[in-house]
């Protein structure tokens, strides 16, 4: 009876020390399937009497909504039509809009009327783009601050942002989360770490209970 039970007590010494690797690997399980009923499935599934989605999936319209909300609310729009507008602003734009008079009136307008060839020259064309430059000095200012004014209907540009953000991919939205944040990078092996601590608490438990009795 002695060996028996001794035999019998030993086995479960034995057993106790794969506790802690017992509990690490059933952390990494939950931790794994949490992460995956995070996105999916990206669709709505009917398995037997219940309906299954990912929980983000699921409230993709209610986030999309929150996420248009919160951009507009915190979109410095005045701020962006003063520093848009201002002279230094458009300063910068001339360079390039003055590229594109003169590529204009150089090539695309002669090519659509060839008989102004004969009328165009290198003078008349510097006096026309000094003349348009002019004009767009005064009107690039009028035109972005029209422009930029439609954003200040939060409502409209809110719902747009929505339909922007609901056209999107469930698994692009996936692999963006997975990549840029690290919180989900190491959920998994959280899981293992806090199951074999817990584990390795246990086993101390079961060691003191055991070296009492």
């Amino acid at each position: 009876m002695k060996e028996g039970f001794y035999f019998e007590n030993n086995t479960m010494h034995t057993w106790y020390y794969l506790l802690p690797i017992i509990t690490a690997l059933t952390g990494w399980c939950i931790n794994s399937i949490l992460l995956k009923y995070l996105f999916r499935p990206y669709q709505l599934k009917k398995v037997l009497f219940f309906s299954i989605q990912g929980i983000l999936p699921s409230k993709k319209e209610k986030i999309c909504v929150l996420l248009a909300q919160h951009i507009i609310e915190r979109l410095p729009i005045e701020s962006i039509i003063k520093k848009s507008t201002s002279k230094e602003s458009i300063e910068n734009m001339m360079p390039l809009a003055e590229s594109a008079i003169d590529e204009f009136l150089r090539k695309k307008l002669v090519e659509k009327m060839p008989m102004l060839l004969m009328f165009v020259s290198d003078r008349l064309i510097n006096e026309l783009k000094n003349i348009f430059i002019d004009e767009l000095n005064t009107l690039l200012p009028a035109m972005i601050t029209k422009y930029m004014q439609q954003f200040n209907h939060k409502e409209q540009l809110t719902q747009l942002l929505q339909e922007y953000f609901k056209k999107m991919d469930n698994q692009t939205i996936e692999m963006a989360i997975r990549k840029n944040t690290p919180v989900v990078a190491v959920f998994q092996w959280w899981g293992m770490i806090s199951g074999f601590l817990i584990g390795c608490i246990q086993l101390l438990l079961l060691y003191s209970i055991s070296s009492v009795h």
